[in-house]
């Protein structure tokens, strides 16, 4: 996701092709699009090119909480792949109180050294977390950043916000609606005085889900969608690491990108080993799709068979 832009990710209709020989369909269609914004369970198995015997392979969720987007990458790995996702039940105060609860889960996995654990965007704070606190237990990791960092992402989140305000929830909630929605420059700055002009979250909320209704499954679920979305944010810029991670890190980058950021994303200050960084002529978004994942996927094989 690419903070701090008035751009949106839009979600696919049927077509109107639909209307005259499928109609049925597009009702049952649409009502499919109606999904939980908060995901219900906190790990699950994702799509993989992985065997009966393959090695587990970790992946953390971007500011969004879910791992969906990440499905064009984990399907061309050969590992069987878990997905750690920011439900209602994961406490979303800290990166710390995050790692920990997805540290919790991935104990139930049978894994060996080194353990592979890779973040996406915001989910890269989280991934650095985890592999320091299994680095404490005696535990290698092998860590995979695509397009993030603790540095990296603190700078995107501080776009919103110098400090907490009424018009930064504004802010924040104000592109939070265009994760779903079309929206020019005018209509981008006119929503937000709206939400500014609101006396408190509670009202920030019932109107984002007013403006997003028929996106979530409820009125609740995107209330609290918005809420998590915003404590991430808050989390992500009080993160800073505590100790240096001492195991192997490969940053895979865009290049295109509005945020102003060392070469390394700001990881040779965290990291005993030099970080491996590959970057890519694409977008923030764009940077786990296909065609570039094919290459992410290509990267991180190699990085583990060198």
């Amino acid at each position: 996701m690419e903070w701090g832009k008035s751009t949106c990710v839009k979600h696919c209709r049927v077509s109107t092709f639909a209307t005259t020989k499928l109609g049925g369909l597009r009702q049952s269609k649409e009502k499919e699009k109606k999904m939980r914004l908060t995901p219900q369970e906190t790990m699950v198995t994702m799509p993989s090119g992985a065997k009966e015997d393959s090695r587990p392979f970790f992946v953390v969720h971007p500011i969004e909480g879910v791992v969906t987007e990440l499905e064009d990458f984990t399907s061309l790995l050969p590992f069987k792949v878990y997905g750690f996702q920011c439900t209602t039940n994961v406490s979303d105060d800290s990166v710390g109180s995050m790692a920990s609860t997805y540290l919790k889960l991935m104990k139930d996995v049978k894994t060996t050294d080194p353990i592979l654990l890779l973040g996406y965007s915001f989910g890269a704070s989280v991934a650095f977390e985890m592999a320091l606190r299994l680095e404490a237990e005696g535990r290698k990791v092998h860590l995979f950043l695509i397009d993030g960092s603790p540095d990296f992402v603190r700078k995107r989140t501080s776009l919103y916000r110098a400090k907490i305000t009424d018009a930064d929830e504004a802010d924040a909630f104000s592109y939070y609606i265009t994760l779903f929605k079309t929206i020019d420059h005018n209509e981008y700055q006119k929503i937000q005085q709206e939400f500014k002009a609101l006396p408190n979250m509670e009202a920030r909320l019932s109107l984002c889900a007013k403006k997003l209704e028929g996106e979530g499954e409820s009125e609740d679920d995107i209330k609290k969608a918005a809420q998590t979305f915003y404590n991430k944010i808050l989390a992500a810029e009080k993160y800073y690491p505590s100790s240096v991670f001492t195991g192997k890190v490969l940053l895979l980058k865009a290049d295109q990108n509005f945020v102003a950021a060392e070469k390394d994303y700001g990881l040779k200050k965290l990291c005993k080993e030099v970080p491996e960084v590959y970057t890519y002529k694409t977008t923030h978004k764009e940077i786990i799709k296909i065609p570039t994942v094919k290459k992410i996927v290509n990267r991180i094989i190699n990085a583990l068979n060198s």
